[in-house]
């Protein structure tokens, strides 16, 4: 099932990047926009889907993506969710706000914040890690290429 899905989204990308076609903007042809999209997606996967994580896997999960880069980030996020989940905000399960060209989830996603522990000044970097439910907001090209951030819900 999930080869399925897999080669569903792969069909779904090629689309989606044939029908920008080229602009004067890019310069690019359509195998480089392809690429450079798969290339962002690829990296957005790596940083922060994370299906099933818990919060006390913080330390590990930094480190084994490779997250931090020279120094210790501060804070990050993961979605502990399913990748097609995560995909399906960007194509009709979520809301595109044209005033900061992001999409909100129309649904909350259960996530970890991974927030650095800053009494070790040398040495590895340490997380502490808090779980929560929210609406995810990323940048989309079709497929999520960066997180901005959570937003709290409160219904009732």
């Amino acid at each position: 099932m999930r080869v399925l899905l897999v080669f569903l989204l792969a069909c779904f990308l090629q689309l989606q990047v044939a029908s920008f076609g080229t602009s004067e903007k890019t310069n690019g042809s359509e195998p480089e926009l392809k690429l450079v999209l798969e290339e962002n997606y690829e990296l957005f996967k790596r940083q922060h889907i994370a299906k099933g994580m818990v919060a006390t896997a913080c330390t590990s999960e930094m480190k084994r993506r490779d997250i931090n880069n020279k120094s210790c980030k501060e804070k990050h996020t993961f979605i502990a969710e399913e990748e097609e989940d995560v995909v399906a905000v960007c194509r009709d399960k979520g809301e595109y706000m044209s005033e900061n060209h992001l999409t909100r989830s129309e649904r909350d996603f259960r996530i970890v914040v991974c927030k650095h522990m800053k009494k070790a000044k040398k040495g590895p970097c340490q997380y502490t890690g808090q779980q929560r439910t929210a609406r995810i907001v990323m940048t989309c090209k079709t497929l999520p290429v960066h997180y901005e951030k959570d937003v709290v819900t409160f219904e009732g």
